[in-house]
């Protein structure tokens, strides 16, 4: 909990669960790093935000492995005094932690009455790219903030790639509505074969 390796004053930014989720966050990074507001540091799960370790998107990493626990977040925070807590998430367990740890800025989603815990929110519903309704946020922040940038992820991690042209299929959601049928992906993959392309 008291890692030294975690920056004090820092910006820190609240990653979600889920990975597709987590691409939409990725420009957030990109944003803060082209205004130089300083380190930042990225919570969230470790499946996640494993993947911005050693990354120029982030300064330092705070990974759990499960649900957080609300009052050891609540002392991490006001160990490490973060100057801003950025968070669009849901969950109203995180913006209070931040509120009751003190943490002077807090930027987030407002759509419902746990609006007034954050300092800076606009709503998340509506039309329009959710990416674009963060910087809607954002802006309520910095009027002056420029574009949301394309994130430009660079993992860090090597692969072995196909020496030929490929596709790549991730099959699987954890929510049923979203899970396209395992033999749709059969099908698919025989098209790609089919067509001279490798599968991954």
């Amino acid at each position: 909990m008291n890692d030294p390796d975690i920056p004090q004053g820092a910006t820190w930014v609240c990653f979600p669960k889920f990975i597709g989720d987590s691409v939409w966050h990725f420009p957030i990074l990109r944003l803060l790093r082209l205004m130089g507001l300083g380190p930042i540091v990225v919570y969230g799960p470790q499946t996640i935000v494993g993947l911005l370790r050693d990354n120029e998107l982030s300064d330092c990493v705070v990974a759990i492995d499960k649900r957080p626990n609300i009052f050891r977040l609540i002392q991490m925070l006001r160990h490490h005094r973060p100057k801003r807590w950025i968070s669009f998430l849901k969950s109203h367990r995180l913006l209070v932690a931040a509120w009751l740890a003190g943490v002077p800025e807090r930027i987030g989603r407002c759509d419902d009455g746990m609006r007034i815990l954050n300092t800076h929110h606009a709503s998340l519903s509506g039309t329009g790219h959710i990416v674009l309704r963060y910087w809607a946020a954002l802006a309520k922040r910095w009027p002056d903030i420029p574009a949301m940038p394309f994130a430009d992820y660079r993992p860090t991690a090597q692969v072995e790639r196909p020496k030929g042209d490929y596709i790549c299929l991730m099959p699987n959601s954890v929510w049923p509505p979203k899970d396209w049928p395992a033999d749709y992906f059969r099908k698919l993959a025989a098209i790609a074969r089919e067509s001279g392309l490798d599968i991954v």
